[in-house]
């Protein structure tokens, strides 16, 4: 059957899973932000029209960890010998050199490969910043900047992403910045969702709010107005390397504190491809809630 990809019209569903595996490794060996950032600043400077909408994408914060040794090296511990290198972090992973079993040196030395990519990627997103100030666009852009998950550093056993849905994972940075349009050194603490960056969008840039868009403008609570407290959600699929007859299904609820984690098997098979919309097995339904203000480390 056709694909998402129309060159694998005919592919086995085994032979696409295959390809697509190479395809993440590859992509988890390619530095990005030099290149992104250029592009991004060449657009700024060329742009077009009154109205643009820039989505930049950098994914050097994500194993493998590959930052320049000039900008790791404050990161680092200058007498650590052991063998945790930014390179190949999967395969350091098969072979048991990172795991919930390493020793403190080694465990820092991975947290600080992990910090100096993210200072590596922000001095690249600097770049950016100042072609919108030399170009004198201040007052008529708004910069977001999130990232799609947080990384485990087994916290509770576990190293990544994609496997639970702790708040190692869901808590994210979201920075808002826009001088002359965004109030300047406001922190809020609400609970937010990445899905309100649309609508927060659409609203300053004077577009009506559209019912089938998620989530909601959070203007109010960067104008220190305020919004009702609403409930945010997560979800994620994740499919075990031994388990071929199932996957996953993981279900976050947060509201004021309390978080309420769902899990539930979903029947699935390699031949039909992963059919998100299955109906799960109930009978196999877990539940784990959590005081996320008595307990933010998630361990009651």
């Amino acid at each position: 059957g056709m694909t998402s990809n129309p060159m694998a019209y005919d592919l086995t569903p085994a032979q696409a899973q295959r390809e697509m595996g190479l395809r993440e490794s590859f992509s988890h060996q390619e530095i990005t932000s030099p290149l992104a950032t250029s592009r991004a600043a060449w657009f700024v400077q060329n742009r077009d029209g009154p109205r643009n909408l820039v989505f930049l994408h950098l994914f050097d914060p994500h194993y493998d960890y590959r930052a320049p040794p000039r900008m790791a090296r404050p990161f680092l511990d200058v007498r650590y010998s052991g063998s945790v290198v930014g390179d190949a972090v999967m395969e350091q992973v098969a072979e048991g050199t990172i795991g919930p079993d390493m020793s403190p040196a080694d465990l820092a030395q991975l947290k600080g490969l992990y910090d100096a990519d993210i200072a590596f990627t922000d001095s690249h997103l600097a770049t950016v910043i100042a072609t919108i100030e030399a170009e004198d666009l201040l007052g008529r852009v708004i910069v977001v900047v999130v990232s799609d998950h947080g990384e485990e550093f087994f916290e509770d056993g576990r190293f990544g992403h994609r496997m639970s849905l702790r708040d190692e994972v869901l808590r994210v940075p979201m920075l808002f910045w826009g001088p002359g349009i965004i109030p300047e050194g406001v922190t809020v603490d609400d609970e937010v969702a990445l899905y309100d960056v649309l609508p927060t969008l659409m609203d300053y840039a004077g577009i009506p709010p559209d019912d089938d868009i998620w989530g909601r403008s959070l203007r109010p609570l960067m104008e220190g107005r305020g919004l009702p407290a609403r409930p945010s959600t997560a979800r994620l699929h994740y499919v075990r390397r031994d388990a071929r007859d199932h996957f996953m299904r993981h279900d976050a609820l947060i509201l004021e504190g309390m978080k309420v984690v769902r899990r539930v098997r979903v029947p699935w098979s390699p031949e039909q491809d992963r059919d998100m919309a299955a109906e799960p097995d109930w009978s196999t339904v877990e539940y784990d809630v959590y005081d996320l203000a008595a307990d933010p480390g998630e361990t009651n």
